[in-house]
């Protein structure tokens, strides 16, 4: 009985009603039977039955045999189960059409977008998180300022290099200004990701905390990460981060970043040895 349940939920998720799955199933193990048989069986009146039988016969999931009474008789379930298969693919395949017309129309109409007004935004899941990002580096037209942790900075390299590609050819502007790498080899993946981006500009700050993290986009956008530099994990979640165009927040960062560049010192001027 279990089973049966199931089978039947899969052929309602299928694109069957109940009515149609229950009378399916219940005639391919009948074999062929007229419509009062049938609808006994199901223990449902004959009207019920003879219009799902009809439906059925729509789908092409019945076939009628010319009898008196007639007799109906079900697809096998491996051929009846593949076109509703391939009906169900089609029908996904034709949303998906239907949706980016949709977002390319409503996205392409001036009049349907809303005016821009000052938001802060709370993100928290990695992979939003992660999406938001890669699109405000694509989205870049000039300038990207970054200060933070140096893991944090080599993790978003690693995990945006198609957004950083597209910032590359456009020429934005990148500065960005992170603690110092505690290894050699930190410091020369670094200095080979540059090497890529002429347009990069990467500065050290002295100090064994690392800036607050702050992520500037054209100064008309800033983002924040909600929690100190020595709690970000470079594993596993991200903690929450604020995305905001309010001029308030974005001129703090402003400041707070051109602060940090000033002091800051190139690779030349910092001493590994």
């Amino acid at each position: 009985m279990a089973r049966t349940e199931e089978y039947i939920q899969t052929l309602i998720a299928l694109g069957l009603t109940g009515s149609q799955a229950i009378t399916w199933l219940t005639l391919s193990q009948m074999g062929q039977a007229n419509i009062t048989t049938i609808a006994k069986t199901v223990k449902r009146d004959r009207a019920d039955t003879s219009r799902a039988i009809k439906s059925l016969q729509k789908l092409g999931l019945v076939d009628k045999i010319v009898t008196c009474p007639p007799k109906f008789k079900a697809v096998s379930i491996k051929e009846g189960v593949s076109m509703l298969l391939e009906c169900k693919a089609q029908e996904y395949k034709n949303f998906i059409k239907r949706a980016k017309i949709f977002a390319e129309e409503t996205g392409s109409n001036g009049q349907n977008k809303p005016q821009q007004v000052p938001s802060l935004i709370v993100l928290s899941r990695k992979q939003r998180i992660n999406k938001f990002l890669q699109k405000i580096t694509a989205q870049a037209k000039k300038s990207i300022d970054l200060c933070g942790d140096w893991q944090g900075f080599w993790f978003m390299i690693s995990d945006n290099v198609e957004s950083l590609k597209k910032m590359r050819e456009k020429r934005v502007q990148f500065r960005v200004v992170i603690n110092k790498p505690d290894n050699e080899k930190a410091l020369s993946e670094i200095e080979q990701f540059l090497e890529k981006n002429p347009n990069s500009t990467l500065r050290y700050v002295d100090s064994s905390e690392p800036p607050l993290i702050i992520w500037m986009v054209d100064d008309n956008e800033v983002v924040l990460l909600t929690v100190p530099p020595k709690d970000f994990k470079i594993e596993g979640d991200y903690p929450c981060i604020i995305c905001s165009n309010a001029i308030p927040l974005i001129q703090l960062g402003q400041n707070y970043f051109e602060q940090i560049w000033s002091t800051a010192k190139t690779i030349n001027q910092t001493d590994y040895s």
